[in-house]
């Protein structure tokens, strides 16, 4: 994979840019509204721009450039050689009943040189492994399903075809995603938290070809830019392997199970950390009652059940990690509405709703600490 698209640039989003720059990949970032430059990322607010470049020069997308059922890329009976020091990403190279040499010098990564439905791709420039100097990746003339302008076969960003999205909510994922036109071959890969209803509705909405994986974030900017983010996925296993290289340059990643898993993971861990601090915010009120100095309190907090509330909001990451008190009320709606007409309990969620009538008073802008702080 070459090319990543990072729809949404804000805190977290253009900190995953800059990470997945930073390890190897070419990274187009689009924002709704114009942003600053980041190292090693194309900027834009041109949806168009994004499509461009994940999928130039591939009209018909991925896994339609080459013939169905080709998947050297190559039709049976075509003679196709591979010059001294070129590169092959297939070490079969062509179809069977292909006559096919390799020369000396050349390196070859294992595989069919284009699996079926594109998914190991043909690089840009000469990384097809036919003839050097062979632009359409076969010889002039050869049928071999090769898209009219597509110099390698398959553009070096269709064989990514990796779309991550970054965004508010499920119904700016399913706007952005409407508009960005994508190509067949693609996965998206939702990290926003929106909940696993929301992630069935950007599938259902997707169009045919285009797969859906779900991947939801422990951790904020700081994990993003080191790349020790806890990553909760969701999706067919094959599409999660298809992106595990960009997850895992990402952080750890947990298959937690089929499409909408990954967001009801996180779903159920933002409800437990943001409890946790409004819950933290009371104790602190009451060592104050009683007498308890707050570093003390805190300490106690920290080796306690309270521990990571407590990190998390007064500690070394602390508010700049930035997760807003307006971000926090849309998780704990996306808690309370998943539990409305769905279990026997009575009186739904106290304690969740309790914390969301904490997190309602507090500056919409302001990082969750500020509960904290404010206590």
């Amino acid at each position: 994979m070459d090319h990543i698209a990072v729809l949404g640039l804000g805190r977290m989003g253009a900190a995953i840019a800059v990470r997945l720059a930073e390890a190897g990949w070419a990274v187009t970032g689009w924002n709704r509204t114009p942003r600053g430059p980041l190292p090693g990322v194309t900027v834009t607010t041109d949806l168009a721009a994004v499509e461009a470049r994940v999928g130039a020069g591939n009209e018909a997308g991925v896994g339609a450039a080459v013939k169905t059922g080709n998947e050297a890329g190559v039709e049976a009976g075509v003679e196709a050689g591979v010059g001294a020091g070129n590169e092959t990403r297939g070490g079969a190279g062509v179809e069977a009943g292909v006559e096919a040499g390799v020369g000396a010098g050349n390196e070859t990564r294992g595989g069919a040189a284009v699996e079926t439905g594109n998914e190991a791709g043909v690089g840009a420039g000469n990384e097809a492994g036919v003839g050097a100097g062979n632009e359409a990746g076969v010889g002039a003339g050869n049928e071999a399903g090769v898209g009219a302008g597509n110099e390698a076969g398959v553009e070096a960003g269709n064989q990514a075809g990796v779309v991550i999205t970054m965004l508010t909510d499920g119904a700016a994922v399913r706007d952005v995603l409407g508009r960005a036109r994508l190509r067949a071959g693609t996965v998206v890969v939702e990290m926003s938290t929106i909940g696993p209803d929301a992630v069935r509705a950007v599938a259902a909405g997707l169009p045919d070809g285009v797969a859906l994986v779900d991947a939801p974030v422990g951790g904020s900017v700081g994990a993003a830019a080191a790349g020790t983010l806890r990553i909760f996925a969701g999706g067919d296993a094959a599409d999660v392997a298809r992106v595990r290289p960009v997850l895992d340059a990402l952080g750890d990643v947990r298959h937690c199970g089929p499409l909408g898993s990954g967001a009801a993971a996180k779903v159920v861990l933002n409800a437990a950390m943001i409890s946790a601090v409004a819950a933290l915010a009371d104790v602190l009120v009451v060592a104050e009652a009683v007498g308890l100095p707050r570093a003390g309190a805190v300490e106690l907090m920290r080796a306690g059940p309270l521990g990571t509330a407590a990190e998390r909001t007064v500690g070394a990451g602390g508010p700049a990690a930035h997760f807003t008190n307006a971000l926090a009320a849309k998780d704990l709606d996306l808690a309370i509405a998943a539990v409305e007409g769905k279990t026997a309990r009575g009186g739904g969620l106290p304690v969740v709703a309790a914390a969301r009538a904490v997190v309602a008073r507090a500056v919409p802008d302001a990082d969750i600490a500020v509960l904290v702080r404010e206590a």
